[in-house]
């Protein structure tokens, strides 16, 4: 099997549940601005999740980058990901 192959298949594989992260990303970030007034471990694990999702978006990119055939045209077709993922 082709790495693009294998790369077609973990895209697949890893949509939704990177979707279903990156709502919760937003529904903390959005708390966490919209709402200030939560009591301190209300604000601290809306930090964590809004923080901790990063590095999930980081291991997708990095693991989409290593299976792809071509790197550089990956990183070519794919630069708002990259971006997305160097300024969190």
């Amino acid at each position: 099997m082709h790495r693009e192959d294998i790369r077609a298949r973990y895209e697949r594989a890893s949509q939704w549940p990177l979707v279903v992260v990156a709502v919760l990303f937003v529904v903390a970030y959005a708390w966490r601005v919209l709402q200030p007034g939560f009591p301190g471990w209300v604000q601290t694990v809306l930090l964590v999740v809004t923080v901790g999702v990063w590095p999930v978006f980081l291991a997708d990119y990095v693991i989409r980058l290593v299976l792809a055939e071509h790197r550089w045209r990956f990183v070519r077709q794919n630069w708002l990901d990259g971006l997305a993922v160097l300024l969190p």
